[in-house]
């Protein structure tokens, strides 16, 4: 089943993660060294005015600093507090908070690039759009996401799940806008010890913010008790991620 998700508790699940995002965002992590590879691929490494929303603690801005050559960076996040970490990391960059639904973007960019940021909107029609509308003639936009397999292991268990598109279905909506110059859709399967290791990473990810939040002795035994029936493997329970990766062109 989708279902719809608060901002509000997207936001307090994210800031109370991110002592613990970097250290817990594996598949994020992989993600992001994925994606700035194929941007540099198809696209280069420099840029003149960038915007990387969806910043967090980060995680791709470091990367990015590292291997990017730009004049003007702006990082975004729904979390006010994502400010001191993107300070700590160049003071030059300059932060812009809030909802990327809600708030306006600079004009004129060469690049918008955002690491597993997307499947938290309401709206990905119009946020193309958006995008695309700030963005300069053949400027680039990078970005991963996640398809309907993600976590399907806890959708199988809680009948929870994010309004993901398919591939196909995603490809359709940038296509009216965009160039796709690379897309790739994948999955990759991370193995823990414990359901209770299972529901740890993705508190300390900040990928929790479904349902309702608080669980019984009973709706932990319940979900210990699922989990290891249907997705035992060897000795070792998976959480599947379904990661895809973009990188379009302005039309």
């Amino acid at each position: 089943m989708t279902q719809s998700f608060s901002k509000d508790k997207l936001k307090l699940r994210f800031e109370k993660s991110l002592s613990t995002y970097d250290e817990n965002a594996i598949v994020q992590n992989e993600m992001a060294d994925y994606l700035l590879k194929n941007l540099s691929k198809y696209a280069g490494l420099s840029f003149a005015k960038i915007l990387e929303l969806g910043a967090g603690t980060g995680l791709m801005t470091r990367k990015m600093l590292g291997n990017i050559t730009f004049e003007e960076f702006y990082a975004n996040d729904i979390v006010e507090k994502s400010e001191e970490y993107i300070n700590k990391i160049n003071e030059k960059i300059k932060f812009i908070a809030g909802d990327i639904e809600q708030i306006e973007f600079p004009s004129n960019l060469d690049l918008i690039i955002a690491n597993a940021v997307f499947q938290w909107t309401k709206d990905f029609p119009a946020l193309v759009a958006k995008l695309a509308s700030c963005l300069k003639p053949d400027g680039i936009v990078a970005y991963t996401s996640f398809g309907p397999d993600n976590l399907l292991e806890i959708n199988k268990i809680l009948n929870i799940s994010l309004p993901y598109y398919n591939f196909a279905e995603e490809k359709q909506i940038l296509s009216k806008h965009f160039e796709i110059l690379f897309c790739e859709n994948c999955r990759i399967e991370l193995k823990y010890n414990t359901p209770i290791d299972i529901l740890r990473h993705l508190k300390n990810s900040g990928v929790n913010c479904l349902g309702s939040g608080s669980w019984t002795k009973s709706d932990l035994k319940s979900f210990d008790e699922s989990y290891r029936a249907l997705f035992k493997d060897s000795e070792s329970l998976v959480l599947t991620y379904n990661p895809t990766y973009f990188v379009l062109k302005r039309k």
